[in-house]
């Protein structure tokens, strides 16, 4: 689909940890032999409630066999290691809207209530959820021509087409909910620029504006 990208083998067993999908490309090159295909779930990231992905590579005229080969050490945090991966559809992000035009949208989650194991949590961004009426839905009032949307829409409106929206998602150290989260666009992809732990800071925030990685889904850090 356009977004395959290059990684070394090391790279791509490391790091496909985030429910995200990766097109890729294997240089089958090396020396005839069997080679592990690994597909891990990093723990700091989720709970794995099923085996890893095992498959074998085997070239022709090996003998198949189990390969001999160790994995490399799974990191122990959620970050996405966006300099060592390069889209193969390069496209460059304007960096001088960003700098002019980022303000701060505040909302906050909260938990309406905790079961007794304590692993149920409600994400309810502006502290009320998406409360849709589905005989009135967003689609009918951009096709009415309608603005009025109930504050129970959570609505976010980007009124003009053809210019750059720009996010920086963070759960601050008051945030009641530290834990990591994969975060997605309905319908739609975007570039992810930086990532990191902390509050986010203009002046020290380390961003790849040019060809950065391009996703539907991406993991925000826990504290991050």
């Amino acid at each position: 689909d356009g977004r395959r990208e290059r990684l070394e083998e090391s790279t791509l067993q490391k790091y496909s940890r985030f429910g995200q999908r990766y097109d890729v490309i294997i240089n089958a090159n090396a020396s005839p032999g069997n080679f592990w295909f690994r597909a891990e779930a990093a723990n700091a990231c989720s709970t794995v409630v099923h085996n890893p992905g095992r498959a074998i590579f085997t070239y022709d005229g090996t003998t198949p066999a189990d390969p001999t080969s160790t994995g490399t050490a799974i990191p122990g945090d959620c970050q996405e290691p966006l300099s060592q991966l390069e889209p193969w559809w390069k496209s460059e992000v304007p960096r001088e809207a960003f700098e002019t035009e980022a303000q701060v949208l505040n909302v906050d989650l909260s938990i309406p209530g905790v079961n007794s194991n304590g692993s149920i949590v409600t994400w309810a961004v502006n502290l009320t959820a998406i409360d849709i009426d589905w005989r009135e839905p967003t689609l009918k009032y951009v096709k009415e021509g309608k603005t009025d949307y109930p504050h129970s829409y959570n609505l976010f409106e980007i009124p003009n087409q053809g210019i750059w929206t720009y996010w920086i998602i963070q759960e601050p150290p008051t945030s009641p909910v530290q834990i990591p989260h994969p975060i997605h666009l309905h319908g739609h992809d975007f570039w992810v620029v930086g990532q990191g732990t902390g509050v986010f800071d203009f002046n020290t925030a380390a961003l790849k504006w040019s060809n950065p990685p391009r996703r539907d889904v991406t993991f925000l850090p826990g504290g991050g």
